[in-house]
């Protein structure tokens, strides 16, 4: 008999958001400063936009989003927040550089219509490597997906991602954040408190 135990797994989770959102979102994101990440690929400079007035629905939801898989898979004992959060801009045939996020534990992406895939790559720790002739959860290299509108994707930070080329005749826009839990966090000599002490 066989066992397969998948060993320090990292969760991707995709949620469908149930929402009706009355923006203009490119309307809105002109209204912001930003700088190109890429030729194509922009962002806002004011990472603090989950709470403008125009978002306090979203934000409402998206934080019992949060709630939620923090109970069902982080399983952390502290109430979560949005710590950084902005708009991108993805222009026709626009792609991001492969990047992660720092000073955050987990970070999301909110998707205001079906989107480019964004594709999250392995960290490869191996010296060794044959491509597998099949694809799977145990020798994936590279993870990839297709958003859809008011899809919601959350992963580890660190995890390497990319914006895919966006083949659509129209400008892509989402809004990415970090999270941290709140509190005092670690054990012992290797603490931290984040948020209000």
């Amino acid at each position: 008999m066989m066992k397969i135990t998948p060993m320090f797994c990292k969760p991707l989770i995709e949620v469908n958001i149930d929402i009706d959102i009355n923006i203009d979102i490119e309307k809105i994101f002109l209204k912001f400063k930003h700088e190109a990440h890429t030729p194509f690929c922009k962002l806002t400079l004011d990472m603090n936009i989950i709470n403008k007035p125009k978002f306090k629905r979203l934000k409402k939801v998206l934080n019992k989003v949060l709630k939620d898989v923090n109970e069902k898979v982080w399983k952390l004992d502290r109430e979560l927040i949005m710590t950084t959060s902005w708009l991108t801009q993805t222009s026709t045939t626009g792609e991001s550089k492969p990047h992660s996020h720092l000073n955050s534990m987990f970070s999301g992406v909110f998707y205001f219509q079906d989107s480019s895939p964004i594709t999250f790559s392995h960290p490869r720790t191996n010296t060794i490597y044959h491509p597998p002739y099949e694809n799977t959860v145990y020798n994936s290299e590279r993870w990839t997906v297709s958003p859809k509108k008011h899809d919601l994707i959350l992963f580890p930070s660190e995890i390497i991602h990319t914006i895919e080329a966006n083949n659509n005749p129209q400008s892509r826009y989402s809004l990415a954040f970090n999270v941290l839990p709140i509190g005092v966090l670690g054990y012992k000599d290797s603490t931290i408190t984040i948020g209000e002490i």
